[in-house]
């Protein structure tokens, strides 16, 4: 099964990594992305990309001028 992964916000990246690998151990699950509503930008869209997992933010820090 292809699978979304939502997250309130992402900061570095860690709870969301540990998360799909539960989900992995449970499921036969292909983790097609991580869809977060804001991205703080602190590097877990890298970490992320590591584990070839591409993320999609509504938002990012940027965009509320900080």
């Amino acid at each position: 099964d292809r699978v979304a992964v939502i997250e309130d916000v992402m900061t570095t990246g860690g709870s969301v990594l540990r998360a799909i690998e539960r989900i992995r151990q449970h499921a036969e699950a292909h983790i097609a992305m991580v869809v977060t509503v804001v991205d703080r930008q602190s590097g877990g869209k890298e970490l992320l990309a590591q584990a070839s997992i591409p993320l999609h933010a509504l938002f990012t820090r940027a965009d509320f001028g900080r």
